[in-house]
């Protein structure tokens, strides 16, 4: 009987995958980059707390640029299991998340991999950084060596090149 049910079973599924009818197509890449970088947005664990709670916790300070507004600030465990200070905020009607933690070398704090059209090696102020996007979302990494800290700023919608390497830039500079 269970062999019956089991054939059963697999004539039905099989049955299911080729009513289909039409071809599938592939994702468009865009699609595939808002899907890849969801992580970003869902971090293991979050808990808000105030500015000053983040010094208290890291030692170090999470400055943010003199356009930002609307900051609120998390502690986070990352998919990957890293502990990091967030901030969320806006600046320019764009809306960024920007994440700090100790790390031994450059980390991905985004938990994202493989969603972006363009991949690219930036520098400022001799600061090496990745600056990774798609059609709208963008992100920039970096290994602050003075404070032994990965640094990861994101954009999940409306952003450009130019927008994301300003933004880069008053962070390394702050």
């Amino acid at each position: 009987m269970k062999k019956l049910w089991i054939v059963g079973l697999a004539l039905l599924l099989a049955a299911v995958g080729c009513a289909g009818g039409d071809e599938t197509k592939s994702p468009e890449p865009t699609a595939i980059a808002e899907d890849s970088t969801a992580p970003y947005l869902n971090p293991l664990s979050e808990e808000e707390v105030a500015q000053e709670e983040i010094f208290n916790r890291f030692r170090f300070d999470m400055l943010l640029p003199a356009t930002a507004v609307d900051a609120s600030f998390a502690v986070i465990t990352t998919r990957r299991g890293v502990s990091a200070a967030q901030a969320r905020f806006y600046s320019d009607e764009i809306l960024y998340y920007y994440r700090i933690a100790y790390t031994v070398s450059e980390s991905n704090l985004a938990d994202d991999s493989g969603a972006y059209l363009s991949i690219t090696e930036e520098s400022c102020n001799e600061q090496t950084y990745t600056l990774c996007l798609s059609e709208t979302t963008g992100r920039a990494q970096w290994y602050d060596d003075l404070s032994g800290t990965s640094r990861s700023l994101y954009c999940p919608a409306g952003v450009d090149a130019d927008a994301l390497r300003a933004m880069v830039e008053e962070l390394i500079g702050a």
